[in-house]
């Protein structure tokens, strides 16, 4: 074999590898469309086999409808040697994808034949769809934005603008090519200049506010400055004007209500010390009626007279403060910690033992344990007495009985303490058992309660995340007498 044999075959040779491993499907034919050679890309990409594909003329690869354009195609290359175009292919599952192809027209061994490397550019059309679909949408929003726009150097030059003619501070012809610190007063410029300097600096967002005088009314504005490139911010504006007189009605709202608050506080205090001062005085002279009283019978029709007076002072003395405990739970921010639940239930028993000493009152104590603790403060004590009481005031026995109960419950996996308050009074009807512990509600029997007590129970629960409800102690019979329910949440 001759060197230049050699060389040939070589030559041969290397051009058979670039053919065959190319990532472009190559394919040949001639001048009639018959398909002379393909490359393996050609038939992964078609998915015919090779001796298929060799058997049908070139134009079988595309769908029908890109005849004209194929065509088309041909005829430049007879006419130019060369054509690059984007055409729909069609793989033998009947698939279409688009291709772009670059066709040559050259002689081998005498003979004229086209070569054309086919290249899948789904992808890329994908991506080219997604952009413009992108591109759509952000036009869309764009142009919804009902904000002034404006496109501004870094030297504030104004370079392109949107928005409505009457919402303009000078007509286009007069901005569009100038210095905004030049257009606008020296505040609003200088303020505006120092933003843009930032923007571009940090390229963070900045926002600035001003007022203008807009055909003779103040108005207000807010400006928001956008990044956009090296030298370009984007600069939107928005009317705030309706904003801020609301703004600035509320906060002469806020001051009279405050106002207002700060005088019913006051009288709030004011009625709460004298009506206490009557109360003490009243109260004083009971005591001093019932020390200078003899034996005499009707020494003790007035004694009885004189309790009772006595006992309505308590009663008064307590609503003055349940109505300020009610107020200030509502007005200040509660803090609670950790304590111990049978300490304050002792304590309730002890003072409303000693507030009802002339009732024959016996208040026994059950518990599953010595301590139990919950997260709460000192008005829990409150919650405890206001039960208790409720318990003596509305019971018609001559022997009172209340029996507290603490065990423990788990609901909805969380752990709770259970405080039962049974007792032998006059019970509470059904109709009756969820209304008594609303707000407003005079107590439960209605006809002779002036106490906020259940409704302050309630409050004071719902702040410590308990619950209270009452049931009947013989279920069935609320004639019986009541048990009054209180859960808190555990704590250990």
């Amino acid at each position: 074999m001759t060197s230049i044999d050699q060389k040939l075959k070589e030559s041969e040779e290397k051009y058979s590898n670039l053919f065959q491993h190319s990532n472009d499907g190559i394919f040949l034919h001639d001048l009639d469309g018959n398909i002379t050679d393909v490359n393996r890309k050609v038939l992964e990409q078609l998915g015919y086999t090779k001796s298929e594909i060799l058997s049908l003329k070139v134009s079988q690869l595309h769908p029908t409808s890109e005849m004209v354009e194929s065509k088309k195609a041909f005829d430049k290359i007879s006419e130019n040697g060369f054509v690059r175009f984007e055409v729909n292919f069609k793989k033998k599952n009947g698939e279409i994808f688009p291709a772009e192809v670059s066709s040559s027209l050259f002689t081998i061994g005498g003979e004229k034949v086209i070569q054309g490397i086919l290249r899948d550019i789904t992808d890329r059309k994908l991506s080219e769809l997604m952009l413009k679909e992108s591109e759509e949408k952000f036009r869309s929003i764009f142009e919804s934005i009902p904000d002034l726009f404006f496109l501004v150097s870094g030297d504030t030059t104004i370079l392109d603008y949107k928005g409505n003619l009457d919402e303009l501070y000078l007509p286009p012809e007069e901005f569009l090519g100038k210095k905004m610190t030049s257009l606008m007063p020296e505040s609003v410029a200088v303020l505006s200049l120092n933003s843009i300097t930032k923007t571009l600096e940090t390229h963070e967002p900045h926002i600035i506010e001003y007022n203008l005088d807009m055909n003779g009314e103040n108005r207000f504005y807010e400006t928001r400055h956008l990044y956009f490139s090296e030298d370009r911010v984007l600069v939107f504006v928005r009317d705030i004007t309706e904003r801020k007189n609301t703004q600035e009605d509320l906060l002469m709202s806020e001051k009279k209500f405050r106002e207002s608050y700060d005088r019913a506080n006051f009288y709030k205090d004011l009625f709460a010390h004298d009506i206490n001062n009557i109360l003490q005085v009243i109260n004083s002279s009971a005591e001093l009626i019932l020390y200078q009283l003899g034996d005499s019978e009707k020494s003790k029709n007035i004694s009885n007279i004189a309790t009772i007076i006595t006992r309505q002072i308590e009663r008064g003395a307590k609503l003055v403060y349940n109505v300020r405990t009610l107020s200030e739970l509502e007005e200040e921010e509660i803090i609670t910690k950790r304590v111990e639940i049978n300490k304050f239930i002792k304590n309730a028993r002890t003072f409303v033992t000693k507030a009802y000493d002339r009732r024959n009152i016996r208040i026994t104590f059950e518990s599953v344990r010595k301590k139990h603790y919950t997260k709460a403060n000192d008005l829990l004590q409150d919650v405890f007495e206001n039960v208790l009481i409720n318990g003596i005031k509305y019971n018609e026995n001559s022997d009172i009985e209340i029996k507290v109960k603490i065990s423990k419950q788990e609901v909805d996996t969380e752990d709770y303490v259970k405080i039962e308050f049974i007792d032998n009074g006059i019970g509470v009807d059904d109709e009756r058992k969820e209304v008594i512990f609303l707000s407003g509600h005079r107590e439960f029997k209605g006809s002779k309660g002036m106490g906020l007590g259940l409704s302050l129970v309630s409050k004071i629960l719902t702040i410590f995340n308990g619950k209270v409800w009452v049931e009947d102690k013989i279920k069935g019979d609320y004639a019986k007498g009541s048990n009054f329910v209180i859960l808190l949440p555990e704590f250990k």
